[in-house]
């Protein structure tokens, strides 16, 4: 759930400066770079929290039997993947709505009646 929170919280706060900055609250809608932005900066906490769940100390068992010494690690994943990879994910989540300008909300519809062609005859 942490890591969750790790990524849309960034995202949220690129929101609400864009809007707050540009002095429209539609600025967000209408411009990529302010997600990309929110997913890179996602992406580099969510990696520095992986890296930091890594460095936590396992508990060291040994098999009474062997003699073999594990060191046991709680696993810190989400949907089976390291958090620490998540990071390169959301790197390549940013890559792509930069790539295809992929705004968070779609152009407004015109309004009804309106037509984009000439009218025929």
């Amino acid at each position: 759930m942490t890591q969750i929170s790790m990524t849309i919280t960034p995202i949220l706060v690129a929101e609400l400066l864009c809007n707050k900055l540009a002095g429209t609250p539609t600025y967000w809608e209408s411009h990529a770079w302010p997600l990309a932005a929110g997913f890179m900066t996602s992406a580099v906490v969510v990696w520095l929290l992986g890296r930091l769940l890594e460095r936590r100390p396992g508990r060291l068992m040994q098999d009474l039997k062997t003699g073999q010494r594990v060191e046991l690690r709680r696993p810190h994943d989400l949907f089976f993947i390291p958090v620490k990879y998540w990071g390169v994910i959301l790197v390549v989540i940013a890559s792509v709505v930069l790539a295809t300008n992929a705004t968070p909300r779609p152009p407004r519809a015109r309004a009804a009646g309106s037509t984009t062609h000439a009218p025929s005859r």
